[in-house]
């Protein structure tokens, strides 16, 4: 009788596990379908449009082109800065050279 128990609370404890594992399967099944579900128009917003040959991001192209302006206005900055610091160089160096000169030709030697 008691092997019998034993059979039967062991095949009662494999029950519950089969029947947990099934609800934990069921649970991420659920939020699989969720996730296919909220994801789906969006998909299908850009499949439509790549098969109507529109492009997916023209709603981005204004945002876009005015950060790319943005860009080259930045870029356009530096390049005039760069070519500033090198004239304020090229003077420095003509100062100093005029200024040592004297100095130089003073000095003993």
């Amino acid at each position: 009788m008691t092997s019998v128990g034993t059979k039967n609370s062991t095949v009662a404890r494999v029950m519950q596990a089969l029947q947990q594992k099934s609800e934990t399967n069921s649970a991420q099944l659920e939020r699989i379908n969720a996730n296919i579900v909220r994801v789906s128009p969006a998909t299908d917003t850009v499949v439509d449009e790549l098969e109507h040959g529109t492009d997916p991001e023209a709603k981005l192209d204004p945002g876009l082109k005015r950060i790319e302006k943005m860009e080259d206005d930045v870029e356009k900055q530096c390049q005039t800065d760069l070519a500033d610091l090198k004239k304020q160089e090229q003077e420095d160096k003509a100062a100093w050279e005029r200024w040592k000169r004297p100095w130089l030709a003073a000095a003993p030697l």
